[in-house]
């Protein structure tokens, strides 16, 4: 009785020991998938954000060179556009809060609870 006790010790010990393997081994899987899709997305982001600031700026250059043509001065075209930029970064700063940190703060909290 005291052998079969001992095996039936061993045998628990193995398949405990295999589960834990595999949980470690899903564990990894699941890391990597998800550091692939973050690293997926962030490359997304930049390349969207690098195309964007192009098109931006190339909107700018084209609002100066029409203001400039309507208002027959450069530095004027310049100063108006100036004057909107800064008004729109402005009101960005001021909304930061709702436009930025709670949206990305509620993503952040959803993707750690489906975790959970």
């Amino acid at each position: 009785m005291n052998d079969q006790l001992m095996t039936d010790i061993g045998e628990n010990y193995e398949y405990i020991r295999t589960i834990i393997n595999n949980k470690i081994e899903i564990f990894k899987i699941d890391l990597a998938q998800n550091v692939a899709k973050s690293l997926g997305l962030i490359i997304l982001a930049l390349m969207l954000s690098g195309m964007f600031f192009i098109l931006l700026a190339i909107l700018i250059t084209a609002l100066i060179i029409l203001l400039a043509e309507a208002t027959g001065s450069v530095l004027i075209g310049l100063m108006i556009s100036g004057i909107g930029l800064l008004i729109i970064c402005t009101v960005i700063y001021l909304l930061r809060k709702p436009l930025l940190y709670r949206p990305v703060a509620k993503l952040f909290y959803s993707k750690i609870a489906d975790k959970i």
